[in-house]
């Protein structure tokens, strides 16, 4: 690290993605899905999402098949 505001801006970053690796756990604990699904797993069919905020109105991108199936299925909607 060169300077304080370098590690102070890099201890942020890793806070933020603490809490977000902290959620999916959570939601996968609370679904029991921790026995089928791994956090990276999650997060690496989550990555091919985008969302799109166009006049105003966010709405999701083209989503693959499989990252379709298993947001609506497994995680979020069940």
């Amino acid at each position: 690290m060169r300077d304080d505001k370098q590690l102070e801006g890099f201890l942020f970053v890793s806070f933020i993605a603490l809490q977000f690796y902290y959620r999916i756990y959570g939601k996968l604990i609370e679904k029991e899905l921790l026995n089928y699904y791994s956090v990276p797993d999650v997060i690496e069919y989550l990555k091919r999402v985008h969302l799109l905020k166009i006049l105003g109105k966010t709405q999701f991108a083209e989503i693959p098949k499989k990252s379709q199936k298993a947001y609506q299925t497994y995680w979020f909607n069940r």
